[in-house]
């Protein structure tokens, strides 16, 4: 046992003499022999002498030790943890894909590695990456751009770029611009000037001038200069009509002698309808105010009142000859009373008609016909009736009667037959005393009810026949679930087929009729289906038991529910 011991010490001995370090836990290793020289810290590294093989201390804590892979096939995973023995800044070797990683956290199954190939290094060159021209060579003064591809970048010449080189503008590459070759230079140029060819193979310049001054071209034509601004001078009527022509705005061709005009919503000249004839005539045939009131005989105009005088003639439209007429013929106010022959109707409760002769034609006063005859008129004041006393009518008589403004209708409002309202009649109630209603009415077809209604609002899609229970919080109707306690007792059944928020017609008490019910007892109950009833009622624990009416038929109930609720 002690030799084996001895081996196993002999051999981890020899392992890290040959890396020249050693990691000592001086409880664990007491039993081995170890040349060391001076005191050595638990858990640091021992450095052994290449000379002597006498350990020291080296200073080093054995944790700082990392572990790395550096002959790994693929990528670390989270699993390549502390467990494995990996610590913050292990080195990872893909050797396989030729990438490196290093480890940022090694908790148990969530170790962190980022890949650091590629870090620190890398090209140092314009030339030395890897899409670009590999060299310079032959690519003097060209620029660079990327390529058709937009894959890499490459040097070119660009299109016309000849004119702008300094070959052409300094040929003699002094930094001076040249005019031409063998011309005059010109390196100093004043401050804020324009420079200008002033001949074939020299530069000129133009000083700058004062406030105010303008450029203009030199007397001569000969070159340019800054002078003060001419205040221009116009010096006769051609002069302005050549301005007016070229500078106002106008629309269209003028045609001569129209007088133009300026519209004030565009502020373009425009041809008026008017020509200076027209002006000339208007200003020879004024008149002077309050003094030249003549008019000229052929004169004709339409007047219109004032402000504040009624209307003169503007309202007039009859001619002349109609005018002269009416004034021949008129009568004196209160005096001239006297009448012609008379061919229109007379308004009998206005007028008195005197020395009346016996009608002979049509449209004359009173006269006979087939109708109005003495026989018919003498009739006719015997059967009259006495006002507010003689109210008897005749057997057969037949009217329409409507209401005074004072009084109910009588029987203008009435449009059902005689039949229907013996019936009305016969199946009246006695007011405060016959207060019974018969809830019952045969129900000949699927879908009908009868019985006490009323309408509320739905809080959810209801349909004919559905069993709901009220909402205190929404203050609305909603479908019965004997399931829950919070959606009972069923109180109403739904008449109609309604969205939510929308008001429904609901059957309070009495009878419905839905062909696909199928009961099978007396008593109904609420069910534990959404709106439905049942003839079985609930029997699982929690569920609630409610009557809510008894069967008539199969397919008939009447509807006559219970508030109390109990809870199985």
């Amino acid at each position: 046992m002690f030799k084996k011991k001895f081996r196993l010490v002999a051999l981890i001995l020899c392992v890290f003499l040959t890396i020249g370090y050693f990691a000592v836990n001086t409880g664990a290793v007491s039993t081995v022999l170890l040349a060391i020289q001076g005191a050595i810290t638990d858990g640091n590294l021992v450095k052994f002498s290449g000379t002597n093989g006498i350990g020291v201390d080296a200073g080093l804590s054995a944790t700082n030790v990392v572990k790395c892979k550096f002959d790994a096939t693929s990528a670390p995973t989270i699993n390549n943890d502390v467990d494995e023995g990996y610590t913050v800044g292990s080195r990872w070797l893909d050797v396989t894909n030729d990438k490196s990683y290093v480890c940022l956290d090694n908790s148990d199954g969530a170790a962190v590695w980022i890949e650091t190939t590629g870090e620190g290094g890398g090209a140092t060159t314009f030339t030395g990456l890897t899409d670009t021209p590999a060299n310079y060579i032959g690519s003097s003064l060209k620029h660079v751009r990327v390529n058709v591809g937009e894959t890499a970048l490459e040097f070119v010449t660009l299109a016309g770029g000849g004119d702008m080189l300094k070959a052409t503008y300094d040929i003699d590459e002094n930094g001076d611009i040249d005019v031409a070759a063998g011309g005059t230079e010109k390196s100093l140029w004043t401050l804020y000037c324009i420079p200008y060819l002033s001949g074939t193979t020299a530069f000129g310049e133009i000083p700058i001038g004062t406030a105010g001054q303008v450029l203009k071209v030199s007397a001569g034509a000969t070159g340019y200069e800054f002078a003060a601004e001419a205040d221009p001078t116009v010096d006769t009527d051609a002069e302005i009509k050549a301005i007016l022509v070229d500078e106002v705005i106008k629309t269209g061709d003028f045609t001569a002698g129209k007088i133009s005009k300026i519209n004030n919503a565009t502020g373009i000249i425009e041809e008026g309808t008017n020509t200076d004839t027209d002006v000339a005539d208007a200003v020879t045939k004024k008149h002077s105010q309050n003094s030249d009131t003549d008019l000229d005989p052929t004169f004709e105009a339409t007047f219109v009142k004032k402000a504040d005088t009624v209307n003169v003639l503007s309202d007039i439209t009859s001619t002349g000859a109609n005018i002269e007429d009416a004034v021949t013929k008129r009568h004196s106010k209160n005096a001239d009373t006297a009448l012609g022959t008379l061919t229109a109707d007379v308004n009998m409760g206005t007028h008195k008609l005197t020395g009346l002769s016996v009608p002979s034609a049509t449209g004359q006063s009173v006269r006979t016909t087939a109708t109005i005859t003495e026989a018919n008129l003498e009739d006719a004041i015997s059967k009259k009736h006495s006002q507010n006393t003689d109210t008897d009518l005749d057997a057969t008589f037949e009217a329409t009667f409507v209401k005074k403004a004072d009084t109910v209708n009588v029987l203008s409002d009435i449009t059902s037959p005689g039949a229907d309202i013996e019936d009305a009649v016969t199946k009246k109630h006695i007011q405060n005393t016959d207060t019974q209603f018969d809830f019952y009415n045969a129900l000949a077809s699927d879908h009908t009810y009868s019985g006490l209604t009323d309408t509320q609002p739905v809080g959810e899609p209801v349909v004919f026949g559905q069993l709901l229970y009220f909402n205190w919080t929404d203050k609305e109707w909603r479908k019965t679930d004997a399931d829950t306690a919070a959606t009972m007792p069923g109180l109403r059944i739904a008449l109609e087929t309604k969205s939510d928020g929308e008001t429904c017609k609901m059957l309070v008490k009495g009878y419905i009729r839905i062909d696909i019910w199928d009961f099978t007892g007396a008593m109904i109950y609420a069910s534990v289906a959404t709106g439905m009833v049942s003839s079985t009622a609930p029997t699982e624990t929690g569920d609630q038991v409610q009557r809510v009416g008894m069967a008539k038929s199969a397919d008939i109930l009447f509807f006559d529910p219970s508030i109390d609720v109990g809870e199985i």
